[in-house]
């Protein structure tokens, strides 16, 4: 069964709050359990028969607990208990309806859109249909294979790659949606020791409020920062350049980013199939603007979250505390997602989820997750864990046996901490207008190192045929070699010139000649699977303040001209123009409008 929930009812919040060891009315709580008593009935026995099995040394469900004994009576107190605030006449239909079937093939998952009477969804019914969690995802705890699928979710938590059949035309493409490297994978790829470092700089008690004095806005935005490159006015000139805090170019911040790209590249690079020779290619040719480190090819911009202990997401983090996809981030390049929170004992950790997917894993502190961030997402379920869980249960989240979280500094304050390195599509197709001067002939910026800033310089000058001229004659060269453009862009290096590789200008040039049709297809195919929110508060979404005037100046006339056109009955047709702004009542054009007045 595949199943999503509208948003919680009135009576899903008296049940909340029983979970919550709020006082609610006796019939409430008796009505509430009635309901879930025969729900339950199948996870439970399901959850048993899974323990049993495990006592006598065969595989459990769950990827990650390590526990040497079980307390069923503790699972079986919290599966009755009113911890799953489920009423079957609260599910709408359409919620219930699969998207996407999920099947293991060599050691990899790969969605494909599951068949359907009616014809194929469209992005406007994806996104309906993907707009909420269910609400047994906000229990804070983890979830049992039942539970997950009576919702229709695939957990993550085995590491294993995700990847999306689709169609491009009448052409089969794969593309990768999702994979969470856990702390054993991050341990063997040799970057725990850098992980735990970032940890530590990024929760130091004096950090934060450094990020919310160089912002200058305090108490404005909420606990988003943004370190590296920004864009404002999209598509507009000067519309890219470094943030506010990437300006001032703080040491700790730069240090802070620097290491946060090193940890991307390496990451999204090391997962199969999230980066390809034609990423590699796009890098060169279409001058992307990277940040950080120079060996950083896949982001331009980083967003750190701080989310203070007991404090509400919506609070701290506006709308991108619900369900929302990220529209403006690169669609053929994947983020990252660092999980690097501090959290008190007996704290679960949260999940993060992909709603039009139905996938699903554990926000365990130092892993990462690795998503096509196009496609809806959003984290819940964080909080201390329910009174009924005994401490060895395996509803609790524990880390891999053997393994041992490193000791923060005395002094760091809990916090949960989400950063998210990402490539901004203005980053990645950036015209020379819409750079800005602080992006083309500033300082470091977001660039971090001088070698990542002229090797920015010299891949956009080469894709925009800049010319270069020779410093013997000071003449501009007719066709600029790629020694040539090596020898423009210098940089010193304590006191020294250095010039960027060949290889790098040579790759620029090359991209110049070469189809690239395995890109472009890239591109659609990820648009075929797009998912459009639908704006239902006009009053709250989609008008301007001056636009609420106007529709309040008209009250209730019509919107278009009501003029008839056409000299014949068979052409006949109304005016579409918009009425006369200005006028209360207006039923015509500024064209149509007869002596003077147009009502």
């Amino acid at each position: 069964m595949d199943s999503t929930r509208l948003p919680p009812q009135e009576s899903d919040f008296e049940t909340l709050s029983a979970m919550e060891g709020i006082e609610s009315s006796p019939d409430l709580a008796t009505i509430s359990a009635s309901h879930q008593v025969s729900d339950n009935v199948v996870a439970v026995e399901s959850w048993l028969e899974s323990i049993s099995l495990d006592l006598e040394g065969r595989k459990v469900d769950s990827p990650i607990v390590d526990t040497p004994m079980i307390d069923s009576a503790g699972v079986l107190s919290v599966l009755e208990g009113p911890q799953n605030p489920i009423e079957g006449g609260a599910i709408d239909d359409d919620f219930n309806e699969k998207m996407y079937n999920i099947n293991l093939v060599d050691n990899a998952y790969y969605l494909k859109e599951a068949p359907r009477k009616g014809g194929r969804l469209n992005s406007t019914q994806r996104g309906y249909r993907s707009k909420f969690l269910p609400a047994r995802f906000d229990m804070t705890r983890k979830l049992t294979s039942s539970e997950l699928e009576d919702e229709g979710y695939h957990l993550l938590d085995d590491n294993k790659p995700v990847y999306l059949h689709t169609k491009c035309g009448h052409k089969d493409v794969t593309l990768f949606v999702a994979k969470l490297w856990g702390l054993k994978e991050l341990k063997d790829l040799g970057v725990s020791d850098l992980l735990a470092r970032l940890q530590v700089l990024s929760l130091a008690a004096d950090f934060q409020p450094l990020l919310e004095k160089l912002a200058g806005n305090r108490k404005k935005k909420g606990t988003k920062y943004n370190i590296a490159f920004t864009v404002e006015c999209t598509r507009k000139p000067d519309s890219v350049h470094p943030s506010r805090l990437a300006q001032h170019e703080n040491p700790r911040v730069m240090k802070v980013a620097s290491i946060i790209s090193i940890l991307a590249q390496q990451i999204i690079t090391s997962t199969p199939g999230a980066w390809t020779q034609a990423h590699d290619d796009a890098y060169h040719g279409e001058a992307w603007i990277t940040c950080g480190d120079e060996s950083n090819k896949c982001v331009s911009s980083i967003q750190m979250n701080f989310i203070a202990v007991g404090q509400k997401k919506a609070r701290a983090l506006g709308s991108r505390a619900q369900v929302h996809d990220d529209g403006g981030d690169e669609r053929r390049c994947p983020s990252v997602i660092f999980f690097l929170s501090y959290l008190p004992k007996g704290y679960f950790p949260g999940r993060f989820s992909m709603t039009s997917f139905r996938l699903t894993c554990t926000a365990a502190s130092q892993t990462c997750l690795v998503i096509d961030a196009n496609y809806p997402h959003g984290g819940s379920g964080d909080g201390p864990y329910p009174e009924t869980l005994t401490p060895d249960s395996p509803l609790r989240y524990t880390p891999p046996a053997g393994y041992t979280y490193p000791v923060l500094p005395e002094g760091t304050p809990y916090n949960r901490l989400y950063i998210i390195p990402y490539l901004r599509q203005e980053c990645a197709r950036a015209r020379t207008r819409e750079l800005g001067p602080e992006t083309l002939a500033g300082g470091l910026g977001g660039f971090g190192t001088e070698a990542n800033m002229m090797g920015f310089r010299l891949r956009h000058a080469i894709r925009d045929n800049t010319p270069i001229q020779d410093p013997t004659t000071l003449l501009d060269i007719a066709t600029p070699s790629a020694q040539d453009y090596i020898n423009a862009f210098p940089y010193l290096v304590d006191g020294h010139s250095t010039f960027l590789p060949l290889a790098m200008a040579q790759k620029c040039l090359d991209y110049k000649t070469t189809e690239h049709q395995d890109w472009i297809d890239h591109k659609k195919a990820a648009m075929y699977q797009t998912v459009h929110f639908p704006c239902e508060n006009t009053d709250e979404y989609g008008m301007s303040r001056k636009r609420k005037a106007e529709v309040a100046l008209r009250g209730n006339g019509p919107e278009r001209c009501t003029m008839m056109l056409g000299k014949t009955v068979a052409n006949r047709r109304k005016c579409m123009a918009h009425v006369k702004k200005g006028v209360p009542g207006a039923m015509f054009c500024h064209r149509h409008g007869k002596d003077g007045s147009f009502v």
